[in-house]
C-alpha cells in the first residue's frame, strides 16, 4: 500500500512540473525504475524422474495379454520387440513347468496374482537368483515373478507387479516391467538387500 501511495505521490510532482496527463507521467515514472534482479534458476531436482516406455501396444500386438514397461536407458540398448518375443517364447515352451506357472498366467492370461506385502522374495533367495543371472545363468526366480533371459548382449529382467488404477474405474491389471541386471544390482545395492 505504502509504495502505491508512494507512486501516486511522485506522479502528480511529475504531472506538476511537467504538464503531462496522469497516464504519461506515472509511465515515466515507472520506465525509470531499476531494472528488477533476475531470479535465481530453479534448484535441479534432487533426483532424475525418468518415465518409462510403455511397451503394452508391442505386447498386446504378440498376444501378451499384460501391460510392459521399460525404462529409456535399457531400451535405447536392446531391441524391445525381440525382448517381447523372448518373453512370451520362454513362456510358452515351458508350458508345464510350475516355476514359470504365476509369470505365465499373468503375462499370457491376463490374471492377476495374489500381492505380498514387502519384498516378494525371500533376500537369501533373491541374492542367490541375482548372482546367477549375473552369472549368465538366467531363469526363474523361487517366486516364480521375475524371469531373466538373455537379450543380445544384455541379460535381462521381467519382473512380475500389478499396475494399479489411480483414481480411475480401471481395475489393476498384470505389469512386466523390463530392467537390466546391471541395474537391479545397483537398486538393490542402494536397497541394502546386497552386498559386494
Amino acid at each position: 500500500m505504502t509504495d502505491q501511495r508512494h507512486l501516486k505521490r511522485r506522479v502528480r510532482e511529475r504531472m506538476a512540473k511537467t504538464g503531462e496527463s496522469y497516464t504519461a507521467a506515472r509511465k515515466h515514472i515507472l520506465d525509470q525504475r531499476p531494472a528488477p534482479e533476475p531470479e535465481e534458476p530453479a534448484p535441479p531436482p534432487a533426483f532424475d524422474v525418468v518415465d518409462p516406455i510403455d511397451l503394452s501396444d508391442a505386447a498386446a500386438a504378440i498376444g501378451l495379454k499384460c501391460r510392459v514397461k521399460i525404462f529409456p536407458t535399457l531400451a535405447a540398448r536392446i531391441d524391445t520387440g525381440a525382448a517381447l518375443l523372448q518373453l512370451r517364447d520362454a513362456l510358452l515352451a515351458t508350458e508345464d513347468d510350475p516355476w514359470t506357472q504365476k509369470l505365465r498366467a499373468s503375462v499370457l492370461r491376463g490374471e492377476l496374482q495374489p500381492q505380498r506385502k514387502g519384498m516378494s522374495e525371500n533376500h537369501i533367495d533373491l541374492l542367490r537368483f541375482v548372482r546367477r543371472a549375473t552369472a549368465g545363468l538366467g531363469g526363474v526366480s523361487p517366486s516364480g515373478t521375475i524371469l531373466a533371459l538373455h537379450v543380445g548382449s544384455e541379460i535381462v529382467l521381467y519382473v512380475l507387479s500389478t499396475q494399479r488404477s489411480f483414481g480411475g474405474t480401471e481395475q489393476p491389471q498384470p505389469l512386466i516391467w523390463i530392467h537390466s541386471i546391471t541395474e537391479s544390482i545397483g537398486t538393490l545395492k542402494v536397497a541394502g538387500l546386497l552386498m559386494r
